[in-house]
């Protein structure tokens, strides 16, 4: 179903009658990235409406984060603390940093307020490395393995985290979850059930420092053609994860960023963005 005019008012009707299932059925047809123009043609009250139904197919956090910041921004301000609140705690840590990052101060400070402890104390973390950082983009969730486990030790614990997190490399970390090393699957897979890790793991290991900038790390990942690079600090403690898809973001965005500016457009102009306006 293409965005058209029609299409437009015909979401903008199922919102305001709030015929669900109908308009369920659009919304979940419709990609992330359509709902930028989308929301550029509601009024206030249709774009709350567009945002609940979206929370009610799990789709919320996708569209928004899909959205430049400031476009984000002017959208948040059309809603109330809770409903953007709802946004936050339905969204990951990532989209919600993504999120909070395009709101003011005030709004920021009282919607951070009111989410549990250990859930504020992630989300300034990444609210606090500079934007276009690696910081700001990585994923906090990292499958890790101790250093000193063995080869049927590991694997046992792939089984019991597959469900529940992506495992792109097996990185091995220390007591103190330092970055010491990583082992390929193949060769995990292959080694005797008793081999230690410190036979396996490759020392070696490509990794970023969070104040790198997001640039950098596409650079890297396109270079070694990667999946994913980790994130350390300064002491080599593992932080998170950057993947190839977070990289093609970055790319995609400078190169719109890199088209924008040549024909002197900002980054929130759509196509159905008043010419006047544009």
């Amino acid at each position: 179903m293409t965005l058209n005019p029609t299409n437009v008012s015909i979401i903008k009707r199922l919102l305001v009658g709030r015929t669900s299932r109908p308009l369920k059925s659009i919304l979940q047809k419709r990609s992330p990235p359509d709902f930028a123009s989308l929301f550029s043609m509601l009024n206030d009250r249709e774009v709350r409406l567009l945002i609940e139904a979206l929370l009610t197919i799990d789709k919320a956090s996708i569209v928004l984060t899909e959205l430049p910041e400031q476009q984000l921004s002017q959208l948040f301000k059309k809603i109330e603390a809770p409903l953007l609140l709802q946004v936050i705690r339905t969204s990951s840590e990532n989209d919600s940093s993504y999120i909070l990052n395009a709101l003011d101060e005030v709004q920021r400070k009282d919607t951070m307020e009111q989410l549990e402890p250990s859930r504020q104390r992630r989300l300034q973390q990444l609210l606090n490395y500079p934007e276009d950082s690696a910081g700001r983009i990585m994923q906090l969730q990292v499958f890790a393995v101790p250093i000193h486990s063995t080869a049927s030790e590991s694997l046992e614990l792939i089984r019991e985290r597959a469900g529940e997190i992506s495992i792109y490399y097996i990185y091995c970390v220390d007591e103190n979850d330092h970055l010491v090393g990583v082992v390929s699957l193949r060769d995990l897979v292959m080694a005797r059930p008793e081999t230690a890790l410190t036979k396996l793991a490759k020392q070696d290991v490509v990794s970023v420092r969070p104040d790198t900038d997001s640039e950098e790390v596409a650079r890297l990942v396109s270079h070694y053609d990667y999946v994913a690079v980790p994130v350390v600090s300064e002491h080599q403690k593992l932080l998170g994860l950057i993947t190839v898809d977070d990289v093609l973001d970055i790319i995609q965005d400078q190169a719109t960023a890199n088209i924008y500016a040549s024909a002197g457009l900002q980054e929130d102009d759509r196509v159905y963005s008043p010419p006047m306006r544009s």
